[in-house]
């Protein structure tokens, strides 16, 4: 799960290059906290 998630925060991170890479990163491990 960890190394799923550490992959999804590179991809979103990837997508958003530029475009609040933090403020991504951030939901992304807020969904993973309430799923």
């Amino acid at each position: 799960v960890v190394r799923a998630g550490a992959a999804g925060v590179a991809v979103i991170g990837a997508i958003l290059g530029a475009e609040r890479p933090a403020y991504a990163v951030k939901a992304f491990l807020d969904a993973l906290g309430h799923a």
